[in-house]
């Protein structure tokens, strides 16, 4: 499912007045820093501004072997000689055939799981599970007891910040306790295993 989240954030998306997703500075323009980071993250070579839409271009990887990453130049693969008998075959790699097509992402789009837990602009947390453990802001320090802040505990692509959750799946409310932590996130529906039921279990729209 997070393979299938990815893909779906790499896609063309559209972008709206304001950013939601604090990746950038919340202007709604695309940001060169965030645009080239976002790319490189969907596993493209790059990427750069093109008017308020950020354009990623390469796949990534050496494909052309010339020691830097994928440029879009294809080189001819030598062929190796079977003998008289046998067809001349060209030597696999391993690698697939490049894909040519240059594909834009919106730098506000939702973030996929990252390796650690970020607290947001304000410091105090930002109701995100943004490292995907089914725990939301476990590491930062509320600013005071009793003030709430809505959550999810999951992948963030499910429940974007300012639009509706994917699926079955619903936020809930932490609570910021009289230690300055945060409680978990109570009332959320996280995803699940899909079941033949009709329902949208997994929470990724099929």
């Amino acid at each position: 499912m997070m393979l299938r989240h990815l893909a779906l954030w790499a896609s063309v998306l559209v972008l709206t007045a304001a950013c939601s997703s604090g990746n950038d500075d919340s202007s709604g323009t695309c940001d060169p820093s965030d645009c080239d980071a976002a790319c490189r993250a969907a596993g493209r070579s790059g990427g750069a501004c093109v008017g308020n839409m950020c354009q990623c271009t390469g796949t990534g990887a050496d494909a052309d072997a010339d020691g830097g990453a994928d440029d879009g130049g294809t080189e001819a693969e030598p062929e190796a000689d079977a003998g008289p008998d046998e067809p001349d075959v060209v030597e696999d790699d391993g690698g697939g055939p490049e894909d040519a097509e240059e594909v834009e992402v919106d730098p506000c789009a939702p973030p996929t799981c990252l390796t650690t837990e970020l607290c947001g602009e304000s410091t105090f947390g930002d109701g995100i599970d943004n490292d995907c453990d089914t725990e939301v802001d476990e590491v930062c320090t509320c600013g005071g007891a009793g003030t709430t802040l809505e959550c999810f505990p999951g992948d963030p692509a499910i429940c974007p910040a300012g639009q509706p959750c994917s699926g079955r799946c619903t936020r809930g409310v932490e609570t910021c306790t009289e230690f300055l932590t945060w409680s978990d996130c109570y009332g959320a529906v996280a995803s699940e295993d899909e079941r033949c039921d009709g329902v949208d279990n997994d929470c990724d729209t099929e």
